[in-house]
């Protein structure tokens, strides 16, 4: 019977629970790490991480828009999180990008390195010098 007299007082407790634990991701906009994520995407872009790390871009901006939508519907905590993942991806992209045009300038400095060794070996040299 005493069982009974509590249930009054255990539907609103439960339902009092039930919306503390969904506002719980209702905290602030992670306007902060949209705005980094945003930015270090354009930094990509410009740095032709399109051409370099398309994937690694792709991912970025896939997860920046699902951060953004997260957002729009009131879920900041999954927002905060795919903020900071599109954020993460942006700069692999960049890194990736960077070590590409890092390794063709290796490449290029060689083949000027391999021309210049062709031609001084084409090129006569004098072993005294001339004294005239």
């Amino acid at each position: 019977m005493r069982a009974i007299a509590f249930v009054p007082f255990l539907l609103p407790a439960l339902a009092a629970a039930a919306l503390a634990a969904g506002c719980a991701s209702s905290g602030p906009k992670p306007v902060e790490q949209l705005t980094q994520a945003r930015t270090l995407i354009e930094q990509a872009e410009r740095n032709d991480a399109q051409r370099l790390a398309a994937a690694d871009l792709e991912r970025a901006r896939g997860k920046l828009q699902r951060a953004e939508a997260a957002s729009a519907d009131g879920d900041q905590e999954a927002a905060l999180r795919l903020a900071r993942e599109a954020a993460l991806d942006a700069e692999l992209a960049q890194a990736r990008t960077s070590a590409a045009q890092a390794g063709n300038s290796q490449k290029e400095l060689e083949q000027s390195l391999q021309a210049l060794r062709e031609e001084a070996a084409r090129t006569p040299t004098n072993a005294s010098p001339d004294r005239s």
